[in-house]
C-alpha cells in the first residue's frame, strides 16, 4: 500500500508539474495565483524568524519589536518584508480575484473552486487583523477595541464572546497572546485551504481569462508557459523587494508609530488599505448593529452572486462591460471613502453606494 500511495502522490505531482494542460489563450493575468502563492510562503517564513523575537505583553510588545529593529542583525529586513508583505498579498489576492470577475470566469468555474477561493479571502482577512494587532502600536490598540466591540452586537452571548476575546473585561496581556495565537494558527487553515482549491482547480479545470471556452484541441501543456511564469515572478519579486528595502514603512499609518495609551484616541481611527471597502459599509450607518448586518450581507452577496448568474448573461461567451465596470467603480469610490474623515459627505456617500451596490447584486 505504502509503494502504491507513493506511486500515485507522485505521478500527481508529476502530472500538476509537466503535463498538466492549460489553455493555449492564458494571458500573463494568470500569474497573480502563483504571486499570491508566493507572498503567502515569503509571509509564512518571515512571521517564524519575527515571533522568535517577539513578546506578547500589553506593556512590553511595542518595545520588544523595537529594539528587535534597531538591534538585530538584518532583523528589520525580516520585519520589514513580513509588515510590507501583507499588502502585497492583498494586491495579488485582490488581482486573483479581479481576474475572475471583469473575465467573467466564476461562473463558468466548478463552484466548490469559486467557494473555497472566498472562504479562503475571509480567512486571509482574519490573519490579516490579527496581525494588525500584533505591532500593538496606538492605531493597533484602537482598531482591536473598535473591530473586537462588533461582536457585542449579537444578542444574548455577545458580550460574553467579546470578554472571552478580550480573555478579561478590559483589553490586557491575555488578549495580545490570543490574537498571537490565532495569527500563528489561522495560515495552517489556510494552507489546507489552498490545498483543497489547488485540488479542485486540477480536478475541475477553470477557464481562459479571454472569456471564450476552451476545448481539448486548445490546450498546450503547462510546461511551455514556465519560462513566461519565470520571467514575471522574477519583475515581480524585484518590486517586492524595492518596497521592502526602500519604502517599508510608507503603508503604514504614522499612529502606529506610536506606545500604546488607552487615554489618547488617534483623530482618525482608519484600518490598512485592504480594509477600507469594508469598513466604509461598515460606518455609512450610525448604528453598530446595521452596519455589521450590511457588511455581512455585503460578504454574503459577494460569495454568492457569480453562483447564481444566469446563463444568458454569458450565453455569448462576453461579459456585461457596463455592469462590471460600475460594479468596480463603485468598489473603487467606497475604498477611497473609507480613508476619508466621517463626516459629511462622505459618510453619506458611503451609505448611498453601499445600498445601490447590495441592492444591484440582490436582485441581478
Amino acid at each position: 500500500m505504502h509503494s502504491y500511495w507513493s506511486n500515485d502522490v507522485m505521478s500527481q505531482a508529476f502530472s500538476i508539474g509537466s503535463t498538466y494542460s492549460t489553455y493555449s489563450n492564458l494571458s500573463v493575468m494568470g500569474n497573480w495565483g502563483v504571486f499570491l502563492g508566493m507572498t503567502f510562503g515569503l509571509q509564512v517564513a518571515s512571521g517564524l524568524a519575527v515571533v522568535m523575537h517577539y513578546q506578547a505583553s500589553y506593556d512590553n510588545t511595542f518595545g520588544v519589536l523595537d529594539a528587535m529593529l534597531r538591534d538585530g542583525d538584518g532583523l528589520w529586513v525580516v520585519r520589514g518584508a513580513h509588515s510590507t508583505g501583507s499588502s502585497f498579498v492583498f494586491v495579488f489576492l485582490y488581482a486573483h480575484l479581479l481576474r475572475a470577475i471583469v473575465f467573467g470566469v466564476a461562473p463558468r468555474v466548478h463552484v466548490m473552486l469559486w467557494v473555497s477561493g472566498i472562504l479562503m479571502i475571509l480567512v486571509m482577512m482574519g490573519v490579516a487583523f490579527c496581525g494588525y494587532v500584533l505591532p500593538w502600536g496606538l492605531m493597533s490598540f484602537w482598531a482591536l477595541t473598535v473591530i473586537t466591540n462588533l461582536v457585542s452586537v449579537i444578542p444574548l452571548i455577545g458580550q460574553d464572546i467579546l470578554f472571552y476575546i478580550w480573555g478579561g473585561y478590559w483589553i490586557g496581556s491575555l488578549t495580545v497572546q490570543r490574537f498571537l495565537c490565532v495569527h500563528y494558527l489561522l495560515p495552517l487553515l489556510l494552507s489546507t485551504g489552498i490545498t483543497a482549491h489547488l485540488v479542485f482547480l486540477h480536478t475541475h479545470g477553470s477557464s481562459p481569462t479571454g472569456g471564450v471556452l476552451g476545448c481539448p484541441t486548445d490546450n498546450d501543456h503547462f510546461i511551455v508557459y514556465y519560462y513566461k511564469d519565470v520571467f514575471v515572478l522574477v519583475c515581480g519579486f524585484c518590486v517586492v523587494g524595492c518596497c521592502v528595502l526602500v519604502f517599508s514603512d510608507t503603508l503604514h499609518h504614522s499612529d502606529n508609530f506610536l506606545v500604546v495609551d488607552p487615554l489618547v484616541t488617534p483623530r482618525h481611527i482608519v484600518p490598512e488599505w485592504y480594509f477600507l471597502v469594508w469598513y466604509s459599509v461598515l460606518r455609512c450607518v450610525s448604528s453598530k448593529a446595521l452596519g455589521v448586518f450590511l457588511l455581512a450581507f455585503c460578504v454574503i452577496v459577494f460569495l454568492f452572486n457569480a453562483m447564481v448568474a444566469s446563463s444568458t448573461r454569458y450565453a455569448h461567451s462576453s461579459v456585461d462591460i457596463a455592469e462590471t465596470s460600475v460594479t468596480l467603480w463603485t468598489l473603487c469610490v467606497l475604498g477611497v471613502l473609507g480613508g476619508c474623515m466621517p463626516v459629511f459627505p462622505f459618510v453619506e456617500l458611503s451609505g448611498t453606494l453601499s445600498t445601490l451596490y447590495l441592492t444591484w447584486h440582490s436582485v441581478a
